[in-house]
């Protein structure tokens, strides 16, 4: 245990550091610092214990160190050990809210409880600890003009210089007045994502603006940056909205809010006991959803705060206060943190996607009008999901793949869940409340895709959370793949994750308009691996490269496109572009040398539907790099296993097996020089 601030006269210790967030602040490495009432006033127990300890299992799988503030016994403490935690919430005591006001005089009364926003910024600042994590902030009270009631929050906000990740503020204040408050106080806010739209804590929308909005970790980093460098002593709020899947209705919330307020009134409940009384009520008028949406933004702030603890670390190593070591050092509560590497494993691949029931529908006339009449045709039931076809197809090629997605307990997510015995479906999330993903694709009388109708709102729920849960299996994967159908917060994780662990990464784009979906245009070069269609590879050039049109035949424009994907950086190794008939282009970069290589499609006998081929076209390659084999041993198979797609209605073709990946076809290939 770490002291520093020793008091000679009183005998006891200002701060005290667990050993992880010690070695962190010696390090320079991010922590993420986190409130405690949430522990002792804000959830009822156990949920405030498993919350307490999920957001800080959050916090580390991103490479954060989650350093948790509180009052111990007159101590205030930075990284609480697990029984701390339970002692905190499992307390019957009356245990203390400890605001800026409340520091000293509980520290002198050796008091224990949890501290609060205000509270936990002035023990951050003075620990040195840039990033801060809540669920939301204080804010002006309604009817503030008579009764004066502003929380300290918001002053903490003006005066001591710690960035607030939180999910705004909650309806139960005044919004308006509480932008305008912070906007004299001088405190910068910025909402985290795409909109300006200030958040509501419950729900996405609060019908104001913020002044400014950081769009990724990166860009939320620069503007912390900037603010240190300016010294200004002021924080930064950045609201982070509740994620979609999340979000409660807000009408209904806001509607138990008035009820409560009014109630409030009548009981004449005033000061800081009007927020848990409310809170309460909603609670309970709500049947518990108000508390399942406050678990999961407090969980998301802290996977966001934590991504840019990370960025903000590593653009200013240098310059992150640290903390020096005294010599009064104690028994540690958390064991060494060092971690030998896990030992690769090429049979298990991870895939991050989508997976859904099929429906493909193949049309036998040829002329079809929208009238309500009967078509003849064929209908076929199957299974699909670009990143569920990925690791079906490289099971059946003799990979032990893991996939993470998400079905609904369901009929169609049962029969999900028991298909292709190979398969490792233990990163599948059943979801009572979703349905699993359905998709219906339209085929002509030649089997050519028409389009698609699908139902899957349910890939929404791959969340970044679900995604930390396997990052062990990640780090021991020889590849990971991932499908453009996974929410960009996930995807943007995903990509953070393998660079951090310098793992090998596919991006499968499958459909034009999510082709860039994975890519930050300021950071891009955590893609190893792409195969793009043509329309698809068209929209990557344009988009991550702003290159100009490309001249030559169709396989030759396909090749300087990849080329210069890789020149600029978005995709680091190798683009398969897949062309239908036309084959398949393979560029490589090796240091500052590129390969390009047309491989010419086999003739197809039977065409069924196109659904899968590309999909099993891709996992043949993968399957070979996972196992490190020489490009000849399996880019024949590459050509070849398609046409078995194409000869079947299902999207992978249940005679699939490893003998087919070890088949050498002979396929016509030319280099092209570009």
């Amino acid at each position: 245990m770490l002291r520093i601030g020793m008091l000679s006269r009183r005998g006891f210790s200002t701060l005290k550091f667990s050993s992880e967030v010690a070695s962190a602040l010696k390090n320079g490495d991010p922590i993420v610092a986190l409130e405690s009432t949430i522990i002792t006033h804000g959830m009822p127990y156990p949920e405030n214990l498993k919350t307490a300890m999920d957001v800080e299992q959050v916090v580390r799988r991103t490479g954060a160190v989650p350093a948790t503030v509180a009052l111990i016994e007159g101590e205030i403490h930075a990284g609480l050990s697990s029984q701390m935690l339970e002692d905190l919430a499992s307390s019957k005591d009356d245990l203390v809210k400890v605001s800026r006001r409340d520091l000293a005089p509980a520290m002198a009364q050796k008091m224990t409880g949890g501290t609060t926003v205000a509270g936990t910024m002035v023990v951050a600042h003075k620990a040195g600890i840039q990033m801060f994590v809540t669920g939301g902030i204080g804010g002006v009270h309604r009817g503030a003009e008579i009764t004066m009631d502003v929380s300290a929050d918001l002053i903490e906000l003006g005066r001591t210089p710690v960035t607030v990740v939180s999910a705004g503020v909650k309806s139960i204040l005044d919004i308006e007045k509480t932008l305008e408050f912070l906007e004299t106080q001088g405190v910068c806010v910025a909402t985290y994502g795409d909109s300006k739209e200030f958040p509501c804590f419950w729900t996405r929308s609060s019908g104001h603006e913020a002044p400014w909005n950081v769009r990724d970790p990166s860009e939320a980093a620069a503007v912390i940056a900037s603010r240190l460098s300016l010294n200004l002593q002021s924080g930064m709020l950045i609201a982070n909205p509740i994620p979609t899947n999340h979000e409660a209705d807000g009408k209904f919330i806001e509607a138990c809010v008035q009820d409560a307020l009014k109630e409030s009134q009548i009981q004449n409940i005033r000061g800081k006991d009007i927020t848990p009384f409310i809170l309460n009520r909603v609670h309970h008028a709500t049947s518990g959803a108000s508390l399942r949406s406050n678990v999961a933004l407090v969980k998301h702030n802290a996977l966001v705060g934590s991504l840019i603890a990370k960025e903000l670390s590593n653009i200013l190593p240098d310059k992150l206060p640290q903390q020096q070591e005294s010599a009064d050092v104690h028994s540690f509560y958390i064991g060494s943190q060092t971690k030998s590497p896990l030992t690769i494993n090429p049979s298990r691949p991870v895939v991050v996607g989508g997976c859904m029931v099929d429906f493909n529908i193949k049309l036998a006339e040829d002329k079809i009008e929208i009238d309500g009449k009967t078509y003849k045709g064929r209908v076929f039931q199957g299974y699909g999901g670009v990143g569920r076809n990925i690791a079906d197809c490289t099971s059946r090629l003799g990979l032990s793949p893991l996939l993470i997605s998400a079905v609904g307990s369901d009929l169609n997510g049962k029969g999900l869940l028991g298909h292709n015995p190979l398969m490792d479906k233990s990163g599948i999330e059943i979801l009572r409340d979703a349905t699993t993903a359905t998709c219906c694709a339209v085929h002509n009388r030649a089997g050519q895709l028409l389009y698609n109708v699908g139902d899957m709102l349910i890939h929404d729920r791959i969340t970044p959370e679900l995604l930390l849960k396997y990052e062990k299996d990640i780090e021991a994967a020889p590849i990971v793949v991932l499908d453009a159908n996974i929410p960009e917060d996930t995807l943007r994780l995903a990509v953070d994750m393998c660079t951090r662990l310098k793992k090998p990464l596919w991006y499968e784009p499958t459909i034009v308009n999510k082709s860039t979906k994975a890519f930050d245009k300021k950071r891009i070069s955590g893609v190893w691996y792409t195969s793009p269609n043509r329309d698809e590879l068209e929209v990557m050039y344009r988009d991550l490269t702003g290159g100009n049109d490309v001249q030559g035949d169709e396989v030759t424009r396909a090749a300087k496109m990849a080329k210069e994907l890789l020149r600029s950086g978005a995709i680091t190794r190798a683009v398969y572009a897949t062309l239908g008939p036309k084959g398949l282009v393979r560029v490589t970069k090796t240091n500052d040398l590129f390969d390009a290589i047309h491989f010419e499609a086999p003739q197809a006998a039977t065409i069924k539907t196109s659904n899968g081929a590309g999909d099993c076209q891709a996992s043949t390659i993968i399957t070979g790099l996972a196992l490190q084999l020489p490009e000849e041993e399996y880019m024949g198979a590459a050509m070849d296993i398609p046409l078995l797609t194409l000869a079947s209605y299902s999207a992978v073709p249940d005679t699939l097996s490893k003998d087919d990946l070890k088949v050498k076809n002979v396929v016509k290939t030319r280099r092209i020089i570009i």
